[in-house]
């Protein structure tokens, strides 16, 4: 549940929220209409599930695979040339943010 005040010291709105990870989300409006308004779109994707970080959203395959290669230095040589060959295996959608597709259950369904 989230709550709009007017912004201390200014004439804006703010529409403020706690996503699903916990943390605070603050986005400030004109009027009151559409920091409500705001707020309702918001709530409304965090109950269907369909809601995604804002700096996820912007963070592409590649760059977070690049970043967990380096987050592994512990790795054997041959394990760490088998994952940088995998990286760089052709992938659609790879430079596509992460946030832009369309929101995935948690669970892949299998069908016969």
């Amino acid at each position: 549940m989230g709550s709009v005040r007017r912004a201390p010291r200014s004439d804006r709105w703010e529409a403020r929220l706690r996503d699903v990870l916990g943390h605070q989300r603050t986005r400030t409006f004109d009027n009151k209409a559409d920091a409500r308004a705001f707020l309702a779109a918001v709530e409304t994707d965090i109950a269907r599930g369909a809601w995604q970080e804002p700096t996820g959203a912007r963070i592409t395959f590649e760059h977070l695979a690049e970043r967990w290669l380096d987050s592994t230095p512990r790795q054997l040589p041959t394990t760490r040339q088998r994952d940088a060959d995998a990286q760089h295996e052709p992938l659609r959608g790879r430079e596509a943010p992460l946030g832009k597709g369309p929101p995935r259950s948690g669970r892949a369904r299998r069908r016969s």
